[in-house]
């Protein structure tokens, strides 16, 4: 029990950093497509000291999509060689500002998309717009970021697609013109088993592959 209240207790603490109320932002056998993870020095520096993972872990990637100018644009993030070795994820995710994900409820800032597999024996999922508050390094590149985080009990969660959002197109976008999909980790965000090992989560998110949507 008392594992499972801290555990829900990281995710209330990252949902209030990504939703504005924080007031700061937070390896070896690095496999990160490029431009995957735009503070990637932040990300290599909190995983320096930790050894890297013995074998092949979690492999999180963005889906490569297509879409006409007005369109809504369907994007999967999703997750293999880890089926029923993984209790938690908190992962930003972010994406040209000029795209504007689907809102459940726009008063709430909560996103709408459809749970896959992965996601399937989850016991709580949510997945929030960061609009408030955004570290410079966001602002300045004008990137959107959306919060994804999902829990489970036990070592439950699945592989395959985690969830699927939509993100409109410019009605003006140019065909050919390619938006490149990508992440931006916080030292609050999670991709963890239930033991909590740290040489896990480090393959995880050193090992992040990115996305594009492709306008036709």
């Amino acid at each position: 029990m008392k594992r499972k209240a801290s555990a829900a207790a990281a995710v209330i603490m990252a949902l209030s950093l990504m939703t504005g109320c924080a007031d700061k932002s937070g390896g070896n056998g690095s496999a990160v497509s490029a431009n995957a993870v735009i503070n990637l020095s932040e990300m290599e520096e909190a995983f320096k000291d930790i050894p890297d993972l013995e074998g092949e872990g979690a492999q999180i990637s963005l889906s490569n999509t297509k879409a006409k100018p007005g369109e809504m644009a369907e994007v999967s993030i999703s997750v293999h060689n880890v089926k029923k070795q993984w209790n938690m994820c908190g992962i930003h995710i972010i994406y040209p500002e000029i795209l504007k994900p689907e809102m459940l409820d726009p008063a709430e800032r909560t996103v709408a998309y459809t749970k896959g597999p992965a996601l399937e024996l989850a016991t709580g999922d949510v997945c929030m717009e960061w609009q408030e508050g955004l570290p410079p390094v966001l602002t300045e590149n004008k990137k959107g970021c959306i919060f994804l985080t999902a829990m489970f009990s036990e070592n439950r969660g699945g592989e395959g697609e985690m969830a699927t959002f939509k993100f409109k197109v410019p009605d003006n976008a140019e065909p050919g013109a390619v938006y490149q999909l990508g992440y931006f980790y916080m030292n609050t965000d999670l991709f963890i088993n239930e033991q909590n090992i740290p040489s896990f989560q480090k393959y995880a998110f050193t090992h992040m592959q990115g996305g594009t949507i492709t306008v036709e």
